[in-house]
């Protein structure tokens, strides 16, 4: 035989086969444990135990802005005595409201005596009572009767102490206007909008996070692509956020309130954060309180709201083409 003659393989045949091995029976085989998945955090979930720290932890590049995040000192007076003698005493208040201070620095820093602020989503009108009383020309846009009837009487109650400003209440739908009058076009200087988290009625069923910001999302936008004509080139759009409870964590609004003025092209300019508690002197002992209940899903303490402030581009033909 040639060496280069293949040798026939060897073959085995049925007779020689273990037949004493049930074919039913599974034999245990050493396999790979099974890969971990990691499910990534969504941006709008804030996990961090210290919200107000996470915050003025952000850089320049974070903030978008060329300067890290300011510390506004509005809450070393409660939210009481910023409203005594301004407001409608029997007026209720309103759930989400911002402190008048707040609106106070926004105003004052960002526009001048006599231009015209715009606030949307204005509640009981903490915005345009603070403009009105800054001598500014400011107008109210909320979509809930309740609370645009409460503005009106806090906005009367201000003329009534002698506030050099006007000011008006409108009740309609932001991301819905009606037909808004020639002359109001290029006409604001400053747009303030305090956005809730839930603009839309409740669902049947229960929000999941990604709808709720999804929807804000929309809802900005559309308000935005609605309301932007009204303002002058160059002209300052603030808005103030505040981390939400829901279902055991704290959504933010910043993701959704970012990108809807990405897209519509405004200029960041500013963040800050807008302290809602006062600052004390660490060296005090603190009052003993009582104890806390425990609740089932317990989230860290909110003390601050988030103030963004953009820029409307003051190059027409940028703006134009947006």
């Amino acid at each position: 035989m040639s060496d280069h003659t293949p040798t026939p393989a060897a073959t085995i045949s049925d007779s020689t086969a273990d037949t004493s091995i049930d074919p039913s029976i599974d034999i245990p085989v050493d396999a790979a444990p099974p890969a971990t998945i990691i499910v990534a955090t969504p941006e709008w979930v804030c996990t961090t135990t210290s919200p107000l720290a996470a915050t003025l932890a952000l850089d320049e590049t974070a903030t978008r802005t060329g300067r890290p995040v300011a510390v506004w000192p509005t809450g070393q007076r409660s939210d009481a005595a910023q409203r005594a003698g301004r407001y409608a005493p029997d007026a209720p208040r309103h759930p989400a409201r911002i402190l008048p201070d707040t609106a106070a620095r926004i105003i004052t820093q960002y526009s001048q005596a006599g231009q015209k602020v715009l606030g949307l989503f204005c509640g009981s009108g903490t915005a345009v009572i603070e403009a009105v009383y800054a001598c500014r020309h400011a107008i109210g846009v909320d979509n809930d009767p309740r609370w645009a009837t409460v503005a009106k009487a806090n906005l009367a109650h201000a003329r009534d102490i002698g506030a050099y400003g006007t000011g008006q209440i409108t009740c309609t739908d932001a991301r819905r206007p009606r037909d808004l009058p020639r002359g109001m076009r290029h006409s604001v200087d400053l747009l303030i909008a305090t956005p809730p988290i839930r603009l839309n009625p409740r669902r049947a069923r229960p929000y999941d996070t990604h709808d709720m910001i999804w929807d804000l999302e929309h809802d900005l936008l559309a308000t935005l692509g609605n309301w932007l004509p009204v303002l002058r080139p160059g002209a300052a759009v603030a808005f103030v956020t505040r981390l939400t409870p829901y279902r055991g964590e704290l959504i933010d609004p910043i993701y959704a309130v970012s990108i809807a003025a990405a897209v519509c092209g405004l200029e960041p300019t500013e963040r800050a954060a807008a302290l809602l508690k006062p600052i004390r002197d660490t060296d005090r002992r603190p009052r003993p309180t009582r104890r806390p209940a425990r609740r089932r899903h317990a989230t860290p303490p909110v003390v601050h709201d988030d103030v963004l402030v953009y820029r409307v581009p003051t190059r027409w033909q940028r703006w134009l083409r947006r």
